[in-house]
């Protein structure tokens, strides 16, 4: 008679814990396995179609992968060559769903003049729909990118859109206000006779140079050249004639000013003699008004 001794192994388990949903671009919470059973496992995992067998010889056991897919168990053996059961459970398995991030666009924006006050911004802007946009820099409205300036200058601006899987991209454009150029013409006020000349100078400054001219007379006064700085006007025809100068800069930024032109008519002179009619050796009083 003799006695044998049987020792009676449970089966190894396994249970996934972490795994979840997040944004291209973050921290991944890995897949962990934490094990039952002898030490070292034999165990085949899968992500998706691909398999990856490996000896696992501490639990909990951290998944080395970090990618999108579904995690499971094709089979575990234990040291005691004990053959656990696939787990159908929710703990069984686990998933990591990476979502791509928005494709956030800020097209470009031209210089704009300082004389535009506002721009929208929403129609430079991608996406616009399937989240929430938001706006942010120097005067600018957050929600509705209303873009108000306050002078000449460059202005950062940053367009930050999260979308419905609570992703978040942002796109950053610089807008640059130029300065428009300014007119004074000279002299101011213009007063002249008729058939005589007055020199007109537009005087344009500020802005950004080279710059282009343009005068608009009224149709009884002429002019020189109406695509320079300086012009000469006259007229044979009295009476007060608006003349206007306007200035383009290098940015196509544009000013302009006006005056009024007096033109006076020359003087009616009429003279009278008392007597009209004289001897010689006589006088007479002749007068001029």
């Amino acid at each position: 008679l003799s006695n044998t001794t049987v020792s009676q192994h449970n089966r190894p388990t396994y249970a996934f814990t972490g795994g979840g949903t997040f944004c291209q671009g973050k921290t991944i919470n890995p897949s962990v396995i934490t094990f039952t059973g002898a030490q070292p496992w034999t165990v085949i995992y899968k992500i998706d179609a691909a398999t990856y067998p490996v000896s696992v010889t501490t639990s909990p056991y951290t998944v080395p992968q970090s990618i999108a897919g579904n995690y499971d168990i094709t089979s575990i053996t234990d040291n005691n060559t004990c053959v656990g059961d696939i787990n159908a459970t929710a703990s069984g398995s686990a998933s990591i769903t990476i979502n791509a991030l928005p494709n956030v666009k800020f097209n470009y924006v031209d210089s704009i003049c300082q004389s535009i006050a506002t721009i929208n911004l929403s129609s430079y802007v991608l996406p616009s729909t399937g989240g929430t946009g938001v706006y942010s820099g120097t005067g600018v409205n957050a929600t509705t990118g209303l873009f108000t300036h306050t002078g000449p200058n460059s202005y950062q601006l940053m367009y930050t859109f999260t979308d419905l899987n609570n992703c978040i991209d942002s796109a950053k454009r610089t807008i640059k206000v130029n300065e428009n150029p300014i007119t004074t013409i000279s002299p101011d006020p213009a007063v002249i006779c008729v058939s005589t000349n007055v020199i007109l100078d537009g005087n344009p400054s500020k802005g950004t140079s080279p710059y282009t001219h343009a005068w608009t007379d009224a149709s009884n006064i002429t002019t020189t050249s109406k695509t320079t700085q300086t012009i000469t006007a006259n007229t044979v025809n009295p009476g007060t004639y608006n003349v206007i100068y306007t200035v383009k800069d290098k940015n196509g930024c544009i000013g302009t000013d006006n005056i009024s032109v007096k033109v006076n008519g020359l003087p009616t002179i009429v003279t009278n003699a008392t007597p009209s009619v004289i001897c010689v050796g006589a006088t007479s009083t002749v007068t001029a008004t």
